[in-house]
């Protein structure tokens, strides 16, 4: 269970850990159980992604009086939640009508359902936008390794732990047998598949069947975010926190194409939020995909190629036309048969390590 508090981390965290009189987690009323201090990621969603900031959300809630800001010594509000006996800070979503929205009708269909039933979040224009979006992220060389090796980053180095957390590898038993897919990995196939598809056009050869590949992955991630609301709240946050480094690279870069190239990205991540905010519509969304969809990705990754790679030849592949030019030179028994190329195409981004 989660807890909401007006107070800062690291008196939730001695609260937590010794116990405290004057650090009280915050009650709300519910509909699954009424009034109570523990709640479900999904209802302390509800309550905050429909306000703007955090300000503003503190603002409201000190309009009655000492129910809620019973501590106004602290400007913030903070969620955790325990596992394995350890406290854990958790991103707050504020300003996302679409987890306003998905986080309500998951709530909602909760209401009316057993505890084992899967539940699906309503396939939305915005959600299937979202998705859509997610995907074209993963086929960027730059954002792709945000997705895939968050480490491959310089910057806060919390935040880079947490985007690598908030992209979930696949779950695995003890005979390597996969209980649970994670997003990781489907979008690794997605890439994969992509790459294949865009081989097969230069050769001139039979698409279908990667056409059919591209079809299956993309239905298996739609259902993978639809049936999981965890996996689509993480990967809003996951977005912040890429946002949060593009901003960073932006600001301390000297190469005005680089630079130039960052902004673009930002701006396309910004125009997606503002898109499922209601602030535009679909056609304005798309008419900036059409008039934006050349990013100069070479020198967006090129300037971030790991100084730990070995095999220049293949880095210098990627460098210059990403994935496919990779691939166009390599085959996958010589990626997968050498242990050099295996672990230079796991630190690129090009393949998930085998685990």
């Amino acid at each position: 269970m989660y807890y909401i508090w007006n107070e800062n981390f690291d008196n939730v965290y001695s609260y937590e850990k010794v116990g405290s009189p004057i650090c009280t987690p915050m009650t709300f009323n519910t509909s699954r159980c009424g009034l109570t201090n523990k709640f479900k990621i999904e209802e302390l969603d509800a309550l905050t992604s429909g306000y703007k900031s955090q300000e503003s959300f503190i603002e409201e809630l000190a309009k009655y009086g000492d129910k809620y800001i019973k501590n106004s010594r602290f400007k913030s509000i903070v969620i955790t939640h325990k596992r394995k006996g350890k406290v854990f800070n958790d991103d707050i979503i504020y300003n996302d009508l679409m987890i306003h929205n998905a986080s309500k009708e998951l709530i909602r269909k909760k209401n009316g359902s057993s505890s084992k039933d899967i539940i699906l979040i309503d396939n939305s224009e915005v959600l299937l936008e979202f998705i859509d979006y997610i995907k074209q992220l993963a086929l960027n060389d730059f954002a792709k390794k945000f997705i895939f090796d968050p480490y491959h980053f310089s910057g806060n180095s919390k935040d880079i732990m947490t985007a690598n957390y908030l992209i979930s590898d696949d779950i695995l038993d003890n005979n390597g047998k996969i209980i649970k897919r994670g997003i990781r990995s489907l979008l690794s196939e997605y890439v994969f598949a992509n790459c294949i598809y865009k081989q097969c056009l230069e050769m001139d050869e039979e698409i279908n069947d990667s056409l059919e590949d591209i079809e299956r992955i993309s239905t298996q991630i739609n259902y993978h975010i639809r049936s999981d609301y965890r996996v689509l709240r993480n990967l809003v946050v996951w977005e912040s926190k890429f946002l949060q480094v593009l901003n960073d690279l932006k600001e301390n870069s000297n190469n005005q194409k680089e630079k130039s190239s960052i902004i673009k990205l930002i701006e396309k991540i910004k125009i997606q939020k503002e898109y499922r905010n209601g602030l535009i519509s679909l056609d304005s969304l798309e008419d900036f995909y059409r008039n934006n969809d050349e990013i100069d990705e070479e020198c967006l990754y090129s300037s971030n190629i790991s100084s730990t790679i070995e095999n220049e030849e293949l880095a210098n592949m990627y460098k210059t036309g990403g994935i496919e030019e990779v691939m166009n030179f390599y085959d996958l028994d010589e990626i997968y048969g050498s242990q050099k190329n295996y672990q230079d195409a796991v630190k690129l981004g090009i393949i998930k390590e085998k685990k």
